[in-house]
């Protein structure tokens, strides 16, 4: 007689958003192996039950039609921490299987330009995944440097560090509500930044220490590569 004895699969209530610098250092190498990492991720999770999205951003050049605006401001009293537009790309969204988005996530790799306002493309990752209904929210932002963008009445001795510390004002309130990790690429600002990070210095090591990553976050890293 053969006995056989039902384990149900263990679920994970678990939404992870993957938020990918695009400004123009990321250019060449680094986005080809982001958009190799990206897919990685994707297919680590596919079919596991955990929802997940991958996005991007960058900030674009003056749209048009704000010229008079920016200027005016320029001539007014109180600072400004972005003058550019914030561009935001969603190449596989929560609601999408892996084949759906396969075309998104493959211009992935030549999306790299512009500057990066890290603090606005955070808090709107965020609002992505408060959206969702899992219990648990996992933010995961690949980076390669500290935010950099044209502002308007800021002290330019001193913008780098009033965006960095926007930045780090938003994940201590986002980290309140959501788990949010920082890989630096190349980089090592993402642990004055994140509550949890890491910091790589091989490109050839990034998709391994995402993957590592999620399965310290999601399987107490019971997988290694």
């Amino acid at each position: 007689s053969v006995y056989k004895m039902r384990k149900d699969r263990e679920e994970y209530d678990t939404a992870v958003h993957l938020l990918v610098d695009l400004s123009g250092s990321m250019g060449g190498d680094k986005e080809e192996v982001a958009a190799a990492t990206a897919i990685a991720f994707c297919e680590c999770l596919e079919g596991s039950g955990i929802k997940y999205q991958v996005s991007g951003f960058d900030n674009g050049g003056r749209a048009e039609g704000l010229s008079d605006l920016i200027s005016k401001a320029e001539r007014s009293g109180p600072p400004s921490t972005r003058v550019e537009p914030l561009n935001l790309f969603k190449f596989k969204q929560f609601g999408e299987r892996l084949q759906e988005a396969k075309g998104a996530l493959s211009v992935l790799s030549g999306a790299a330009s512009g500057n990066n306002s890290d603090r606005d493309a955070v808090l709107w990752a965020s609002q992505e995944l408060e959206g969702r209904p899992e219990k648990r929210k996992v933010l995961i932002v690949l980076s390669d440097g500290q935010p950099a963008n044209a502002t308007i009445n800021l002290d330019w001795s001193r913008e780098g560090s009033a965006l960095v510390k926007g930045l780090k004002e938003a994940v201590n309130d986002i980290s309140k509500r959501i788990e949010c990790v920082g890989i630096g690429i190349q980089t090592d600002h993402v642990k004055h930044i994140y509550p949890n990070s890491i910091s790589i210095n091989k490109l050839s090591d990034l998709s391994g220490v995402v993957f590592n990553k999620l399965s310290e976050l999601l399987v107490n890293g019971k997988v290694r590569l």
